[in-house]
């Protein structure tokens, strides 16, 4: 039987794996194997390692772990082997979502030991596993060693880390006094921590002062428009994305919120041109995967979103507007309680209005009326001048017993603040209506029609307000409005049948009333 020598296999099945014929590696090194009984220990050692970088890169991480694990146990001392070993060891775990294996196996080392990647890996999963002070110190040290791991910066920014200590980190990185933080990268870290802390007017200040330096980055447009559509501008949310668009056709960073924007504008036909234009450039990213979910949640398939979310999160699992999504499809299907799991995932990955929102509107659907309240008053804490936290607020208190009162007098502030805020006026006709002062829900409404007349919404509220003063003529003259405006809107037409029935019953009693009389008056004729 031929003898087969294992530094050349081990030299041959690395040189396969660098020359990315990995299923060659693969089928080369389960050859290798086989014979490892006769090899030296380092040998064995190192064809099993090239074997595992090649179940890696062939997605088998499960499998790779097994085969890292054992090459490690042949390396007795804890010297260079024994440390990149488990960084593959943490990287493999780390590509089938493992965050507590991995904080485990890094965390055996000495943060001075781990090359950036791994620190970063280190950073992500205590994070995601409670162990914040090592997480805080392992993404330090990542910016320390390369104060341009840009990747560590929203990851510290979600753990609370002051953005001075994360600047001195990067300070520290350059290494030579004389060197200094460039202005762009300090408004950088500025503006990934106030995104990340949902305080998105602050954060596009500084991502401005960024666009001086790359004017032209695509990636940059998807951030500021991303920021754009959390804070409700989506005319310059929209204006943002479709530059990003034309600097790189192919670019899907930030297109995934462009999809929740044109979902929510309802514009299907541009969502669905999206998402076909985002799968032939990106099938593996979890961006066409999301839009597509907005494509289905849109067109009440709501089935199908969820499919397509749970192939955007196997991507990249913890992708906050995936969870924001799934949080509205379980509560647009009766599912509160998974509603509010799903939100508080998002809100945890990224603080989010939205999010806030869907919370609050699931632990309300959930009859977690307290709850509710709890939530609204820490985002009014944390925004006391946020008009959308005043609206949620008082969304919550118009429904606590005897709380009607203070909603409306919370609910006229964000109103007097934002007047052509749609979402504040509603709420407030609503609060007005539930304590039976429908005269002043219609004021209201009346008064909203001079800032945004084209909303089939607002014409609708109107209508059912009239209708319940008694305003017949006017609540028909608003329905047919709204119908104008949104031929599909069913709350406007089901206004329109109603108050036609009831006006048809009217005319009909007076019909018989008016005969009465005549017969009465013949009476006396006679």
């Amino acid at each position: 039987m031929e003898e087969l020598d294992g530094s050349t296999l081990a030299n041959q099945l690395q040189r396969l794996v660098d020359a990315g014929l990995v299923r060659s590696a693969e089928q080369l090194g389960a050859y290798a194997l086989s014979q490892q009984y006769k090899w030296d220990q380092q040998t064995a050692a190192t064809v099993m390692e090239s074997f595992a970088d090649a179940l890696c890169r062939t997605n088998q991480p499960r499998r790779a772990v097994r085969y890292f694990r054992t090459a490690r146990q042949m390396h007795p001392s804890r010297g260079d082997d024994f440390v990149r070993l488990t960084c593959k060891i943490a990287r493999a775990m780390a590509d089938y979502d493992d965050a507590t294996g991995v904080a485990r196996t890094l965390s055996d080392l000495q943060l001075e030991l781990l090359p950036v990647d791994a620190l970063i890996l280190l950073g992500r999963a205590c994070r995601d596993t409670g162990r914040m002070v090592l997480g805080q110190q392992a993404l330090l040290q990542a910016l320390q060693s390369e104060p341009f791991a840009l990747e560590a910066i929203p990851i510290l920014a979600s753990m609370d880390v002051a953005t001075g200590d994360i600047l001195r980190a990067i300070t520290a990185g350059f290494g030579n006094e004389k060197v200094q933080c460039p202005l762009w990268l300090a408004e950088l870290v500025n503006a990934e921590c106030q995104a990340v802390n949902a305080s998105e007017k602050e954060a596009l200040k500084h991502f401005e002062h960024v666009k001086n330096t790359f004017s032209t980055s695509s990636l940059l447009l998807g951030q500021m428009g991303r920021l754009h559509v959390m804070q409700d501008s989506f005319g310059e949310a929209r204006t943002l994305f479709e530059r990003a668009h034309c600097v790189d056709e192919e670019s899907v960073d930030g297109m995934d919120y462009y999809a929740a924007l044109l979902s929510r504008e309802n514009d299907l036909e541009d969502l669905n041109s999206l998402v076909y234009s985002l799968k032939e450039n990106a099938p593996d990213r979890p961006e066409p995967w999301t839009a597509a979910a907005f494509y289905c949640h849109a067109r009440g398939q709501n089935d199908r979103a969820l499919l397509f979310l749970d192939r955007a999160m196997s991507l990249k699992p913890q992708l906050s507007l995936a969870y924001q999504l799934r949080g509205r499809v379980l509560l647009d299907t009766g599912n509160a309680a998974s509603a509010v799991e799903a939100f508080q995932e998002s809100i945890r990955l990224q603080k989010d209005m939205y999010s806030y929102r869907g919370l609050v509107e699931a632990q309300l659907e959930d009859n977690k009326l307290n709850a509710a309240l709890h939530t609204a008053r820490e985002v009014l804490e944390a925004k006391p001048k946020d008009t959308r936290a005043l609206v949620l607020t008082g969304r919550v208190l118009a429904r606590t017993t005897n709380g009607a009162e203070k909603a409306i007098r919370v609910l006229k502030k964000a109103v007097s603040i934002r007047p052509r805020m749609e979402e504040a006026v509603l709420e407030l006709a609503a609060a007005y209506a539930l304590n039976d002062n429908h005269s002043a829900a219609a004021e209201t409404l009346r008064e909203a029609l001079r800032h945004v007349s084209q909303s089939p919404v607002v014409h609708v509220r109107l209508a059912d307000a009239c209708a319940m003063i008694g305003s017949t003529e006017e609540a028909l003259k608003h329905y047919h409005l709204a119908a104008a405006l949104d031929p599909e809107n069913e709350d406007a037409r089901t206004g329109i049948e109603r108050l036609e029935q009831t006006l048809h019953a009217d005319s009909m009693d007076q019909d018989e009333l008016d005969v009465s009389d005549r017969r009465d008056d013949s009476d006396y004729v006679t």
